[in-house]
């Protein structure tokens, strides 16, 4: 199987970028304060934040979100691997025999 790099390229480069859901300040502020630097692998220091700006609701909203989209997007991985696997392989000569 060869990939085209350049059309891979240009296909993700024409990705929609992610769009935080429509929510309230508590949950962007969670996700910018926490979630994200967590998913980048900075620390975060709790010194820092401030616990009145989120609620546990704020919290317990953006895992659902991550969970929903982790979910759908294992589906559909598992899809592709599905259709790959029933991929019946070309012949092609070997040129170094």
């Amino acid at each position: 199987m060869k990939i085209n790099l350049d059309r891979l390229r240009k296909e993700l480069g024409n990705a929609p970028a992610y769009v935080l859901p429509e929510k309230g300040d508590g949950y962007l502020y969670a996700y910018e304060r926490l979630y994200r630097p967590f998913m980048q692998g900075r620390e975060i220091s709790l010194g820092a934040l401030d616990f009145e700006a989120f609620s546990s609701e704020d919290v317990l909203d953006l895992s659902v979100d991550y969970h929903g989209r982790f979910f759908s997007d294992l589906a559909q991985l598992d899809s592709i691997k599905w259709a790959l696997r029933k991929t019946a392989p070309l012949p092609a000569a070997v040129p170094f025999l």
